[in-house]
């Protein structure tokens, strides 16, 4: 067994269901649309937040060795629930938890990483009683990631040249991204270089695969690490002088009455939106010389600020429901955000207004839909999972 999760399975709503039914769906397609406009959005998040702790912890743990399966799933069910251990046929062994993760989408990342740590002791303490099998390599995993603390990274592995200087890899998990570093640093320690690798989505379905492989040394001034997949990236000893030059400003949603963390899951989420607005307005943004954020909270009076170092536009919207809403009509609800900021924008910034308005009809009309575009070619490679 190399892989542990942490799920959060479908509970049907009956009673939406059986309205659906008196609308005239049937009964199948009344449980998908119960699913897409009630579930699909919040256990894609949960998901999501859960996989910066699991597959740091699937990582530390490395291979243990199992009879009948290669992945242990935590399911978190309501109380009451049957409490069977079961396996299915592609291998993976299902342990249902009582717990309810709804309130955690909204605690900050170290309660998030808490939670999943314990829900994965527990997983592995009844997989073991269920099935006989030595599975305490999870929870000595789970110790382990516990004590490093919050953002530290997961060294994957370090070579060292005939000269002295060591390349390794490492992976920094967070709560919205899965970041893979490589760097260079001489016999004292001094970091020589450092590059990103790749940018993941938590959702991303094998970082082994995409990232990680074997590490070595072209001579004693170039390290090259070379990916399961194929992929190589060579990293020479010293780097480029930086130009100085920063990332280009771009359109953040984020929230006005929450914590900082869940403020940053609110700007993820609506990021696939905001992203292709910020690229339809480049031109304006540029002149603008700074980031156009909009704060959206319950007691937002609408008004456009011009604050230090970026443009502030608020807008009367509970943020917090971005959260919840499935991830179509997520999109929807963030184009609109975006359309009432640009309102807003008419009097103090009608260029940029005018634009914004425009690119929040091409984006409802479908023509910024295929993500491929918003990526530059400097851009590091991406990776997502599948719903």
């Amino acid at each position: 067994m190399n892989w542990v999760d942490i799920e959060w399975p479908y509970r049907e709503d009956p009673a939406n269901v059986e309205r659906l039914v008196a609308e005239g769906f049937t009964r199948e397609q009344a449980v998908r649309r119960d699913y897409e406009q009630n579930w699909k959005g919040k256990q894609q998040l949960f998901r999501a937040l859960m996989a910066g702790v699991t597959r740091h912890v699937s990582l530390e743990m490395g291979e243990i060795r199992t009879k009948g399966f290669w992945k242990l799933s935590v399911r978190c069910v309501p109380d009451g629930c049957d409490p069977a251990v079961c396996c299915d046929s592609a291998g993976v062994l299902s342990v249902p938890v009582a717990f309810d993760p709804e309130p955690l989408l909204l605690a900050d990342d170290e309660e998030v990483r808490r939670t999943g740590l314990m829900l994965m002791r527990m997983g592995a303490d009844l997989a073991q009683h269920a099935t006989g099998e030595d599975l305490s390599g999870i929870s000595s995993a789970c110790e382990s990631v516990g004590a490093q603390g919050p953002n530290r990274p997961w060294r994957y592995a370090s070579r060292t040249s005939k000269a002295g200087d060591t390349a390794y890899v490492e992976v920094l998990f967070g709560s919205l991204s899965h970041d893979v570093w490589m760097a260079i640093c001489d016999g004292s320690g001094s970091v020589l270089n450092r590059a990103l690798v790749a940018r993941l989505s938590p959702l991303a379905f094998d970082i082994r695969r995409q990232c990680l492989g074997s590490l070595a040394w072209d001579g004693d001034e170039v390290a090259v690490l070379t990916a399961q997949s194929g992929l190589s990236f060579r990293l020479p000893r010293h780097g480029e002088e930086p130009s100085g030059e920063g990332a280009p400003p771009g359109i953040a949603i984020r929230g006005a009455e929450t914590s900082a963390d869940v403020s940053s899951r609110i700007c993820a989420v609506t990021s696939y939106v905001s992203e292709m607005a910020a690229r339809a307005v480049r031109a304006e943004l540029d002149l603008l010389g700074c980031p156009l954020v909009v704060v959206c909270g319950r007691g937002a009076r609408p008004s456009a600020v011009a604050e230090e170092g970026l443009l502030r536009v608020e807008v009367a919207f509970d943020a917090e429901e971005l959260l919840w809403l499935s991830p179509q009509k997520r999109g929807a609800v963030s184009t609109g955000i975006l359309r009432i900021a640009a309102i807003e924008l008419v009097d103090d910034r009608p260029a940029l207004s005018e634009a914004l308005q425009a690119a929040c009809e091409d984006i409802e009309g479908g023509g910024c839909r295929n993500r491929r575009t918003l990526l530059s070619s400097e851009s590091p490679p991406t990776g997502e999972g599948r719903s």
